[in-house]
């Protein structure tokens, strides 16, 4: 299971894309290196790097991202209602 991540939200403003970055870590508070992290609705996507962060522009604070990782599962979560807890 995808355990926590901590955002940074840059750029919010009405119709704008906003630039989300952050760290996934699993339940001891590891970093998850190659996590894919998907706008939902679109192709837009990147892999958290070897420390497991990540930075995504996105379409706007109710943007959905999807965390996915081989062997945990999938999270979905709305920006700014949900990122501050994936589990």
């Amino acid at each position: 299971m995808l355990c926590g991540i901590i955002p940074h939200l840059y750029g919010v403003a009405l119709q704008q894309s906003i630039s989300v970055t952050g760290i996934v870590v699993d339940a001891a508070n590891e970093p998850i290196p190659g996590v894919t992290i998907i706008v939902q609705g679109t192709t837009q996507g990147v892999a958290t790097d070897a420390d497991g962060r990540f930075t995504l522009s996105v379409p706007g604070e109710n943007a959905t991202l999807s965390f996915s990782y081989i062997g945990y599962v999938t999270n979905v979560n709305t920006v700014l209602r949900d990122v501050l807890s994936l589990h």
